[in-house]
């Protein structure tokens, strides 16, 4: 019969697992907060305003190069990839190793001969697990790659999906993913077969290093050199040795992984600006808005594979005066995109100089510089914002409800359409407006700028006929007192500009007049007019 006093002895010793239990429980939610508060969430913050800032930092030229899709994805599996091999290191493999180090420093102390046994096959281990690391990365990179292929083509057929169907092409594109998709899975079958064969291989190594170590340890036992006190402290150690090093393997492996989706979102980021900023860059507080292309000649980045590219622009030159309007024409690919590319720094000219007040672009800065040109591009972004922020957007500081809406007049935006008004969300890429809707909403984001050079890239080109009247006139009236670029092919904005400049297909300048001068001396434009293919 248990006496009395012991029995609360009895019930302390019961409660010990519980106790135990209650205490890895808390541990492990410590070990949770800590993980996401000091080092998931900070990680994620930093990554993802890096990502941000290294994007700002990029030429307009290499974000229209640089495909969405495919960067989206980079992104997204980097930085998750990031986060967890950072959490990997902290909370995984950096405890993994200060046990093992002091396993083995104990193993030492205790028998130096058997401690030094367990270090050589912990070495063996190590420099295998080093040595096919040179096959095993190449591997994860290829099978990773080809994920990122199908994913991103994925991506597109979903965006597309209403292009693929209005054209009934839904058997043709989904044998198309399919194609693609079996690649990527071609891939990943042969390299886990590869994962799994090298698992297998690394735990052989590790048994094989565990028999080695018993085996010595049993023949020093017999040798009166071991005790046998020693042999089962040593075999418990040792276990305990090879326990950790068979996990930290698996986290190895994990980190590997994790770290191959890293590199290439870290080789997106370090990806340097094409252009870069002088130090100590002119500043242009105001600017009158005189504009100079001296023999101008550029070329758009080679492509991988080619060692050079076709030049688009050739020894250009040509001025526009301070409160000129000027349009430029040209068939497709003349190059005429690519001159408003110059004049906004999207990128630098191969050969010679543009000018803004007798100033190098490539000495001024950047931010100066775009404050004071006012952009309609042809494709008229816009952001998943509403149309007052998306307006707002050009102008330097947010615009009052009055001036806005008098600007939304003035371009023809009927705000009564939607049922928020300005406070109305657009949708992704402006999905939720008409062709028309949104070019209204870049003319008027242009015109809330209060710059001094507008740059109009097809401004009118989803207006109808007479929505297009009243817009012109407005950009007529913008235009005063502006030094104003236009690209366009409609012969009524052609006609009401000073002079024109013609573009041929090479690049080059065929011939600069008004309307009706060129219509005399022009082959070339007159055949624009002609076949009403005075092109974007």
């Amino acid at each position: 019969m248990v006496k009395r006093q012991n029995i609360w002895l009895v019930v302390a010793i019961a409660s010990l697992d519980p106790a135990i239990g209650v205490s890895r429980s808390v541990i492990r939610l410590l070990r949770q907060k800590v993980n996401l508060n000091k080092v998931w969430f900070p990680i994620q913050e930093y990554l993802r305003m890096k990502t941000i800032n290294q994007y700002f930092l990029f030429s307009i030229g290499q974000l229209k190069e640089m495909s969405s899709g495919m960067s989206r994805e980079i992104i997204s599996t980097g930085e998750h990839s990031l986060q967890t091999l950072a959490t990997l290191l902290v909370t995984d493999i950096a405890p993994v190793i200060s046990r093992v180090i002091i396993t083995i420093v104990i193993l030492l102390s205790l028998h130096l001969p058997v401690g030094l046994i367990i270090m050589t096959g912990l070495l063996v281990y190590g420099l295998t697990v080093w040595h096919m690391r040179k096959k095993y990365v190449p591997r994860i990179k290829l099978r990773q790659k080809k994920d990122l292929v199908s994913s991103k083509q994925r991506g597109d057929l979903l965006a597309g999906a209403p292009l693929v169907k209005a054209f009934s092409k839904e058997d043709a594109m989904r044998e198309r993913y399919r194609k693609i998709y079996q690649q990527s899975v071609e891939v990943s079958k042969a390299t886990n077969t590869y994962i799994a064969v090298r698992n297998e291989l690394m735990y052989m190594i590790l048994v094989a290093s565990k028999y080695i170590a018993m085996v010595t340890c049993i023949y020093l036992y017999y040798e009166n050199k071991l005790t046998a006190g020693e042999l089962v402290t040593a075999r418990m150690w040792w276990e305990q040795v090879f326990e950790k090093i068979e996990a930290l393997g698996e986290k190895y492996q994990n980190a590997l992984i994790e770290s191959t989706s890293a590199e290439r979102f870290l080789d997106l980021i370090n990806t340097s600006p094409a252009i870069h900023e002088i130090p100590h860059p002119v500043r242009l507080e105001k600017v009158a808005g005189f504009i100079e292309f001296k023999h101008v000649s550029f070329s758009y980045p080679a492509e991988e594979g080619e060692m050079d590219s076709t030049p688009v622009l050739r020894d250009i030159s040509f001025h526009v005066h301070v409160g000129e309007k000027v349009a430029i024409v040209g068939a497709s690919g003349s190059g005429k995109s690519t001159i408003l590319s110059l004049l906004v720094r999207a990128y630098d000219p191969t050969a010679g100089v543009v000018q803004i007040d007798g100033h190098d672009l490539c000495a001024v800065d950047i931010h100066d510089l775009r404050s004071h040109i006012a952009l309609v591009d042809q494709g008229c972004l816009t952001m998943e914002m509403t149309i007052e922020d998306n307006i707002n957007m050009g102008a330097p500081a947010p615009l009052s409800q009055e001036k806005l809406l008098k600007l939304c007049a003035s371009v023809k935006l009927d705000l009564s359409k939607f049922s928020k008004g300005l406070l109305t969300q657009v949708g992704e890429m402006g999905n939720r407006l008409s062709g028309g809707e949104k070019q209204r909403i870049a003319i008027a984001r242009a015109l809330a700028s209060d710059a001094k050079i507008l740059v109009l890239d097809e401004p009118t080109s989803a207006l109808d006929a007479i929505t297009e009247a009243y817009v012109q006139a407005t950009i007529n009236e913008v235009c005063l007192g502006r030094t104003t670029i236009i690209i366009t092919h409609r012969l009524s904005t052609i006609q009401g500009v000073d002079r024109i400049i013609v573009l041929n297909d090479r690049g080059e300048i065929a011939a600069t007049g008004t309307h009706r001068e060129l219509l005399e001396k022009s082959g070339l434009y007159m055949e624009y007019v002609e076949k009403q293919q005075i092109l974007i």
